[in-house]
């Protein structure tokens, strides 16, 4: 129990993922709707609310959203669904631009 509690340690602080977790995904969408940076903790409500979801970073001057998410859990579609729920919209910003 200590030692696996030690390595779940070890992944969180060095940033390792475990071998066990699937291929991760990044993608810069451009979100629209957005009409002051109080929107932002919206968007990433948002976002980190679709399961697979790991990392969000939204910059508001440019309109985008940059995340980053488990590809055998989550994909685009389901993160412009929850935008939209939000009440923004959403599109890749590049496309073809998945990693």
């Amino acid at each position: 129990m200590k030692r696996t509690a030690i390595v779940l340690t070890l992944f969180i602080f060095i940033g390792i993922s475990p071998l066990w977790a699937g291929e991760m995904g990044r993608i810069t969408m451009k979100v629209e709707g957005m009409s002051c940076k109080m929107c932002i903790p919206a968007v990433k409500k948002a976002l980190y609310g679709v399961e697979g979801v790991k990392k969000v970073s939204v910059d508001f001057e440019t309109r985008a959203a940059r995340i980053e998410y488990a590809k055998d859990v989550a994909n685009v579609e389901k993160l412009i669904d929850a935008l939209k729920g939000a009440g923004f919209t959403a599109g890749v910003e590049k496309p073809g631009e998945t990693e």
